[in-house]
Parts: C-alpha cells; sequence; structure tokens
C-alpha cells in the first residue's frame, strides 16, 4: 500500500497596501515660498486658491507660523471683526472670519469663508487673503516656512453644500538682514541683540 506524501501548503503573506494620495484633481490653497523681505520690515503673505473646476463657495483653514521669527499684530482698528493686518480679495457674498490665536503654536490665524445663502457664489481663482506679518532680525538670510495646519486640516464645500476634498501647500519668507546680500538661507532664526560699546577712559 502506497506511503500518502504530505503536500506542502503556501502560506499567505501579507501585501502591502499603498496608501491612497491626493491626485491633484481637487481645490488648493497655496502660500509663494521664498517671499523676500528684509530685518525688521514687514512681509505680505497671499494665500492662493486653485479651484481645479470645482464651485467652491466656502473654505476653512489655519496658517501656521514660526514666532520666533514672524509676528502677527491683531489690531482691528476699525471693529469689522477682521484684523488690519489681513487684506480680503473676495465677492461681497462671501462671509468671513478671522481669529488670532498666538498660544496656538500649530495654526495661529484661523479663516472660514463661505457665501452661506443661495445662490451661492464660488471662489475666483487668483489670491484670497494676504497676510501681513512683522518679521524679525536674524543675524544672517533666514527661511522661515509659513504653513497650513494639518489640525484641523483645510476643509472645501461645494455650491450644493457638499464637502469637496483639496490639499494645501505652505510656503516661506526668506529673511536677509538689512545690508546683507542675499545668501543661502539657514534654518534657524535668531534676532539680534545691540550692546552698548564700552570704552575705557584712561
Amino acid at each position: 500500500m502506497p506511503t500518502p506524501t504530505k503536500t506542502s501548503t503556501s502560506t499567505p503573506t501579507n501585501t502591502p497596501t499603498a496608501t491612497p494620495t491626493q491626485d491633484g484633481s481637487g481645490p488648493i490653497l497655496s502660500i509663494p515660498s521664498n517671499i523676500p523681505t528684509h530685518a525688521s520690515q514687514t512681509v505680505s503673505m497671499p494665500v492662493n486658491f486653485t479651484s481645479n473646476d470645482h464651485s467652491i463657495a466656502s473654505t476653512a483653514f489655519s496658517v501656521d507660523f514660526d514666532q520666533t521669527c514672524l509676528a502677527f499684530d491683531a489690531t482691528d482698528s476699525d471693529q469689522d471683526g477682521i484684523p488690519d493686518a489681513v487684506t480680503l480679495s473676495l465677492p461681497g457674498a462671501f462671509n468671513v472670519s478671522v481669529t488670532f490665536d498666538g498660544g496656538d503654536t500649530d495654526g495661529e490665524l484661523d479663516f472660514f469663508i463661505a457665501d452661506l445663502l443661495p445662490p451661492r457664489a464660488s471662489l475666483s481663482d487668483g489670491t484670497i487673503v494676504s497676510m501681513t506679518l512683522n518679521v524679525g532680525s536674524p543675524p544672517s538670510a533666514t527661511e522661515v516656512a509659513v504653513n497650513f495646519s494639518q489640525d484641523p486640516a483645510a476643509s472645501f464645500g461645494n455650491t450644493s453644500g457638499q464637502s469637496v476634498p483639496g490639499t494645501t501647500d505652505g510656503g516661506s519668507v526668506l529673511i536677509v538682514p538689512t545690508g546683507t546680500p542675499t545668501a543661502t538661507p539657514t534654518s534657524t532664526c535668531a534676532y539680534q541683540v545691540y550692546l552698548p560699546l564700552l570704552r575705557e577712559s584712561r
């Protein structure tokens, strides 16, 4: 009687699953990179919108910047609810809320932009918001990131009231000390401290 032989059984292996990524077809918010400015001056940071053929009627996002290098003045002299350092480029139909929280180190500036009443208007491509930031005094050329917060991430809604997935692309400021030619930027920011010159009298 023949002896039965064992048949080897293949052990299933785990196949890695690719993490889905944005294909770039949704709406985009972006901030330009390497916007040049001089130490102890101000710099205007635009937030640009690209619809990619989506009719976007609302967006909410937060902007994060390094407060050791950049500062925001939240003064609202006309009491309209929008800080003087924020300039809007939007149709009149849009409601806007801008709040600043210096203690929120992951997103100091919060924006909500929406046309709340039907028929809702859609955002046009181009700059929708500009922020004026005060610049510190690094001892050498310094690139400082100005990013969109990921917690919470930016959100978008279309004119039908439906959520639309989108993406953000942060930018940066290139701070050059006054009187210094543009050089390769460093990744840190430090403020200059000026001390009095002491001379020994004889």
